[in-house]
């Protein structure tokens, strides 16, 4: 039950509140766009990878993406980086200052996702097919290898991006940066866990360990 309401729930409640917060701060639609846009588009764009094209995860027992999905994570990423740039003034911060920030927004997006990823994979509404699946671990070990990482470094690029655009504009380089910077954000946590996987444990984290009816 509360999976089926969570699935409508979240954006209805999350998706308005970096709308609202962002509305109060004196920066620009492009901003606005980039900030709350990035994390759908990121949740469409990875859990497309994984669960259709590299089958390592499933959801409700189908290799399908549902047409909420990026809603419900962007949704609740935006809610998260809302939370972690309350009270942080974006216009007179120093880099040191955005860099302690962005250790803060990785640790509060590594550990709600981690969190939410078990639960969801205890209650069987993701399955995730990674090599610590194919292990038997259990879910709080099968999301740990993932998880943290991934979502951890959503949240240093994110505030990275606010940090490189909050009251700022780059002329004719606009669309090339706001496309690169989307290219980045969406990329690179994946790139990051199969650089350090590969390291660690001698095979791509890329590996589908599905052992069912394919």
């Amino acid at each position: 039950m509360f999976f089926k309401l969570y699935k409508y729930f979240v954006p209805l409640l999350f998706f308005p509140i970096p709308i609202m917060f962002w509305n109060s701060r004196p920066v620009d639609l492009k901003f606005k766009c980039m900030i709350i846009i990035f994390p759908v588009l990121y949740s469409y764009a990875i859990p497309w990878f994984g669960i259709v094209v590299k089958r390592m995860w499933r959801l409700g027992g189908r290799f399908h993406l549902r047409w909420q999905s990026g809603l419900i994570n962007g949704s609740f990423m935006g809610m998260l980086f809302s939370l972690s740039m309350y009270t942080f003034d974006l216009e007179n911060a120093t880099p040191f200052e955005v860099t302690l920030k962005s250790i803060q927004t990785f640790s509060l997006f590594a550990l709600w996702n981690w969190l939410f990823d078990t639960y969801a994979l205890t209650k069987k509404y993701i399955e995730c097919f990674n090599i610590e699946y194919s292990k038997g671990m259990d879910p709080a070990s099968i999301t740990l290898a993932y998880a943290p990482l991934t979502f951890g470094m959503q949240g240093i690029l994110l505030t990275w991006i606010a940090y490189f655009n909050y009251q700022k504009s780059y002329g004719v380089y606009e669309i090339p940066l706001i496309i690169f910077q989307l290219v980045v954000y969406i990329t690179l946590p994946t790139i990051i866990y199969e650089i350090q996987h590969r390291k660690r444990k001698g095979i791509s984290g890329l590996v589908s360990f599905y052992d069912g009816d394919k």
